[in-house]
């Protein structure tokens, strides 16, 4: 199904892909009819593309797209010419097709982690080789670290060293005797 055979109360499926991808099932309130995209008729015959107003309603909120391809049944909604977060589709079958190929996508770079992990120890090294500066940087911050772990390490046996001593109440004879 084509935007432009949509009618009054017909399903539009909306995916927003910013942040968590969420999608969205809208009531179609009102379709133009099909109108040349840059409103005048191209020279020597050449067919231009036809584009659809849309007004939906998802929830309470009624919303508008311009200029939406007619002839599609699924769109990445542009304003201005400005691509936006939003992928519209007139049909369940193409927002199915959209989020198995967001998903898709989504596991391609979860299953490249490993290899990516690679690459940039290796591009480390081949930094550390060509530039000293760049492995003496590394080194330091390497040095600064392990010393901020030792530091957390000397600081819980002290606050558990503490608390030990507090719990304990140390024998008089074993007390310090006091100068007069």
């Amino acid at each position: 199904m084509s935007f432009s055979n949509l009618r009054g109360s017909s399903p539009l499926y909306i995916l927003n892909k910013e942040g968590v991808p969420t999608v969205n099932i809208g009531s179609v309130v009102n379709v133009t009819a099909p109108t040349p995209k840059w409103g005048v008729p191209m020279a020597f015959g050449q067919p231009q593309e036809m584009v659809v107003d849309l007004t939906v309603k998802v929830e309470d909120k009624q919303g508008q797209f311009f200029k939406v391809p007619a002839g599609d049944d699924v769109y990445e909604y542009e304003n201005n010419g400005v691509k936006t977060p939003y992928v519209l589709a007139a049909s369940r079958d193409a927002i199915n097709a959209e989020v198995s190929a967001l998903r898709q996508q989504a596991v391609g770079v979860l299953n490249s982690v490993e290899y990516n992990k690679q690459v940039v120890a290796a591009c480390d090294d081949m930094l550390r080789k060509l530039n000293p500066e760049f492995a003496e940087k590394q080194r330091q911050e390497e040095e600064i670290s392990e010393l901020k772990r030792r530091f957390a390490e000397q600081q819980a046996q002290m606050a558990e060293l503490i608390s030990l001593l507090k719990g304990k109440e140390v024998p008089k004879e074993e007390r310090p005797a006091k100068n007069k």
